[in-house]
């Protein structure tokens, strides 16, 4: 399967999910620009998940580490 076609027969929940619900985010931050801690749930094992974000109107990224912290 091709990255541009789009398998029908699995749910959602076969793919990486994670959203702005309490179980996804662990900690919010207390104001804006401070840190969260957030959740991911993946169905089988991946090489890496990458935590991306948009700042000042530019896309920035960050290696995400396995029970939590970045790398």
């Amino acid at each position: 399967m091709s990255a541009t076609e789009l398998d029908l027969s699995a749910s959602l929940l076969d793919r990486p999910h994670h959203d702005g619900s309490e179980l996804y985010v662990v900690e919010r931050p207390q104001e804006l620009g401070g840190e969260a801690v957030v959740r991911i749930r993946v169905p089988q094992e991946v090489a890496a998940v990458v935590l991306r974000w948009v700042e000042d109107g530019e896309a920035r990224g960050v290696e995400a580490g396995e029970g939590g912290g970045a790398r």
